[in-house]
Order: C-alpha cells, then sequence, then structure tokens
C-alpha cells in the first residue's frame, strides 16, 4: 500500500518538475521579449502585457516550488 503512496507522490513530483522547467522556459523567453521591447522604446501595451505574464510566472514558480517541498516532505513521512 505504501509503495503505490510513494510512486503517486513521486509521479507528482515529476510533474511539477516538468511545470517548473516550462515556467523557466515562459520566463526566459517573457524576459527577452521584455528587455527587446524596452530596449526598442516600445512602452505600450505589449510591454506592460509581458511585464504582467512575467510577474504572473514568477508567482507560479513559487507556488510549484512550495507545491514539490511539500511532497518531498511526505515522502519523507512515509
Amino acid at each position: 500500500m505504501t509503495m503505490a503512496k510513494i510512486d503517486e507522490i513521486k509521479e507528482s513530483l515529476n510533474t511539477l518538475r516538468t511545470a517548473l522547467s516550462l515556467l523557466s522556459a515562459f520566463l526566459i523567453a517573457t524576459g527577452g521579449a521584455l528587455g527587446t521591447l524596452f530596449k526598442g522604446g516600445d512602452i505600450g501595451v505589449l510591454f506592460w502585457m509581458c511585464v504582467f505574464f512575467m510577474m504572473l510566472f514568477i508567482f507560479a514558480g513559487f507556488v510549484v516550488i512550495n507545491r514539490i517541498k511539500q511532497k518531498t516532505k511526505e515522502i519523507g513521512e512515509l
């Protein structure tokens, strides 16, 4: 019974790590777009959308990291 639970938690961890990798890629891409827009002096709607999504991805990254810590702690308790 506990092996099935451990496997389930490990699968959740793998999914969360994949999500963190995707968030990191989105952060890098959004940061590049933000830098390009700023350097070009194009401070318009697209620039502020990039800023918004950058903050959103950073917040989501902290949430995912917190979930990874929780799942890792769960494995330690089993």
